[in-house]
């Protein structure tokens, strides 16, 4: 079916997305196209996925090798937790999993839940223009298109809210993506009203991706969990190193246009790079971020460094202490 530049199949006026109700046929190339996606997310998202570039505009998708192996993690497992460095491709990365999911599943609803709700309806716009760029052989067909939610002619939606206590509440969910997991307020209180609602059934898949915030929030308690498999998350990492064009030169330029410390926090996955403690050595103030002040503890002996020498390293600045 060629996509047809009127309203005669679009929605509401909008010619890019195929309306409720249109009878298709379809060839045999477009059959096997549809047999391909269905089985593939990968080859659905590097054919037919577009989106919007800073620099180029409306530009495909290309799949990073980490991006692959990320979609075969949500596949293969119920609960996935994603702890990412910024501006990796993980939001862009979720949300063509998602659109993947609900179009070649019918009958699930998929709840896309963030610290606040503009950004999961920014995430649920992303979903939008990615399914405005589909051919119609592969859109579903929609019922209801909106800012908080998309529901399809398989009996697929996708809705989009903030993490609150009642925010899916009372619902069946299949697919829960919580975005920016450790930016989340009150986290530990929102998971525990939502956890009965992902664990009711046996196939409800969970994802959770974030960026590093610190130690002891819900989400680096799940992470840490994931990581000693003592829970059901199964953990899966992206490093500044897997973005393509990031090196030892960007990581040098990055740092010295920002500082150690951002470039842990934003780039480093350091999740204790906001813990810091203040430990005063022989009349010498020095601030150290946990996670360091422990590696001092562990390396001191195998570095032949004394425990003030191997502080002094790692601290984010020390003085003398002054009486």
């Amino acid at each position: 079916m060629q996509r047809i530049k009127n309203n005669e199949f679009g929605y509401l006026g909008n010619h890019l997305v195929k309306r409720d109700g249109v009878e298709s046929s379809f060839t045999k190339e477009e059959i096997l196209e549809y047999k391909k996606c269905m089985n593939d997310p990968c080859y659905f998202a590097r054919k037919y996925i577009k989106i919007i570039s800073l620099d180029e505009g409306l530009v495909p998708f290309e799949l990073y090798p980490y991006q692959e192996k990320m979609f075969d993690h949500f596949n293969d497992n119920r609960f996935s937790i994603v702890l990412a460095c910024r501006q990796s491709g993980k939001s862009i990365s979720s949300v063509v999993y998602l659109l993947w999911y609900a179009v070649f599943h019918p009958e699930k609803t998929i709840a896309v839940l963030a610290n606040k709700g503009a950004t999961a309806r920014e995430m649920l716009a992303r979903v939008t223009l990615a399914l405005e760029n589909l051919p119609f052989f592969l859109q579903p067909g929609c019922r209801a298109l909106n800012k908080g939610s998309i529901e399809f002619s398989n009996n697929s939606r996708i809705i989009a809210a903030a993490t609150s206590g009642s925010s899916i509440r009372g619902m069946s969910v299949n697919l829960l993506f919580l975005d920016e997991f450790a930016f989340v307020e009150r986290a530990a209180e929102f998971y525990t009203s939502t956890y009965p609602v992902i664990s009711s059934g046996k196939d409800t898949k969970v994802i959770i991706t974030s960026t590093a915030n610190g130690i002891g929030n819900t989400y680096h308690k799940i992470w840490e969990g994931a990581v000693q498999k003592v829970n059901e998350y199964k953990a899966f990492t992206v490093n500044w190193w897997d973005v393509p064009g990031r090196d030892e030169e960007w990581k040098r330029q990055t740092i010295s246009n920002t500082s150690q410390l951002q470039f842990d926090q934003e780039f480093g996955n350091c999740l204790e790079s906001r813990s810091q403690i203040t430990v005063l050595i022989n009349n010498i103030i020095y601030e150290i971020r946990i996670g360091d002040f422990y590696d001092c503890i562990r390396t001191r002996e195998t570095l032949g460094l004394s425990f003030e020498e191997e502080v002094r390293l790692k601290a984010i600045r020390w003085d003398y202490h002054t009486t």
